[in-house]
């Protein structure tokens, strides 16, 4: 019985371990190059979105490429989307893809509404913004007894970032609550709006 747990756990080990990821964090940073992630790819609206679209529009940003995450079953969807919108300077990038591990471990600034692999390691000279996606209204971490296999990554994921986001003191205090923050999150919090929802405001 303690044998079989054990194999169990080496493969699941082996499964957190990608080969090219590590390959390509020897490779220099890319300075100008943004990868954005929405609901592991599955999501291509939202926050993720608003960003990339501000990316591509500002002047500000003209410089800079973009990566944009997506899924087999997203991909054909994103590109016409890209195409309507004229964005002309994003990398359409499969999840889990070799590519993908390439740009996880080379684009300075990375940001995600959810979390990154478990395999992911933030390189000093990366920015990591982190937005999650929504107000948990819901269960989360500690307090989804259902679901506590993605405790630890999420909670690493936020330990690694740079800005964490939140639209409010309620959302930030059940994140920190639920993913045991509290006393150990030294990096900088943003009270914000949502990206998304900056459209309400547009003039």
């Amino acid at each position: 019985m303690l044998v079989k747990k054990v194999k169990k756990l080496l493969i699941k080990a082996k499964n957190n371990v990608n080969e090219t990821y590590l390959k390509y964090r020897n490779e220099p940073i890319e300075k100008q190059l943004f990868l954005l992630e929405g609901g592991q790819g599955k999501n291509i609206n939202g926050n993720m979105f608003s960003l990339l679209r501000e990316l591509s529009i500002n002047e500000k940003y003209k410089e800079y490429n973009c990566a944009f995450v997506v899924t087999n079953d997203t991909v054909d969807m994103a590109k016409k989307r890209m195409k309507r919108y004229g964005f002309d300077r994003v990398k359409l990038v499969v999840r889990n893809s070799k590519e993908y591990s390439k740009y996880l471990a080379t684009a300075k600034y990375i940001m995600t509404d959810n979390s990154f692999p478990p395999f992911f390691d933030k390189r000093d000279e990366q920015v990591y913004l982190n937005t999650w996606h929504g107000t948990p209204l819901k269960t989360l971490g500690m307090s989804d007894k259902s679901n506590l296999a993605s405790l630890a990554n999420i909670q690493k994921n936020y330990l690694m970032a740079d800005y964490a986001l939140f639209p409010n003191e309620f959302t930030k205090d059940v994140f920190f609550n639920d993913y045991n923050l509290n006393y150990v999150f030294n990096s900088k919090i943003l009270i914000a709006i949502y990206p998304r929802n900056y459209v309400f405001y547009d003039r």
